[in-house]
């Protein structure tokens, strides 16, 4: 399900997106991911169900710690609800993606353009950046390398992009427009050496 979610959300289909421009040409980009002992780090696959969903328990991608959770059964944020294996499957090949893509935004994009989410996260803690005027915790004391990026509203149509953080609740269409933008893949294309011709 891992690799499904990187080959999914890194792939930018014509059926999702409208191509990616190189050399003046539109390119449908298809990813195929496979597990390899030389490949990139690899977060620990954890199965978490039945429980009480804490911070520690969220996927991350850090170099001290890597852990993608697939979280399914009963499960407690605020409240306890259920979720059931389609929706478990769906957000953790989604998040699977994300999580791998901050390795990929770090070796063309650097540290703090991964970490931070491309500008739309703070680095410490990692909350999402607001659209307006900060406040004043926000401003002085969360730390912020990218203090020239506010925050977004999820887009309401066409892509969104899969390695940002978004305000306010996603859309229906989320898993359908949900995908790796076009410079994060010619990012991708760029890390491999490949020629095209």
């Amino acid at each position: 399900m891992a690799l499904d979610g990187i080959n999914t959300y890194w792939s930018r289909r014509y059926t999702n997106t409208e191509g990616t421009i190189i050399n003046d040409k539109n390119w449908e980009i298809i990813v195929t991911s496979v597990q390899n002992e030389n490949g990139m780090k690899a977060p620990e696959l954890v199965y978490f169900t039945n429980s009480i969903n804490r911070f520690y328990t969220r996927s991350h991608n850090w170099e001290a710690s890597r852990k993608l959770y697939y979280k399914t059964g009963f499960l407690k944020y605020k409240n306890w609800f259920f979720q059931d294996d389609s929706d478990a499957t769906s957000g953790f090949e989604e998040t699977s993606a994300h999580e791998i893509g901050h390795e990929i935004l770090k070796a063309f994009g650097g540290h703090i353009y991964s970490k931070q989410h491309k500008g739309s996260s703070y680095l410490l803690p990692q909350d999402v950046k607001p659209v307006n005027k900060e406040s004043f915790i926000e401003e002085n004391l969360y730390i912020d390398y990218m203090e020239d990026f506010t925050g977004e509203n999820y887009p309401k149509s066409g892509e969104i992009d899969l390695m940002k953080y978004y305000n306010g609740y996603f859309y229906s269409s989320f898993y359908n427009r949900i995908v790796a933008n076009e410079k994060d893949v010619l990012g991708l294309i760029w890390l491999t050496k490949m020629e095209l011709k």
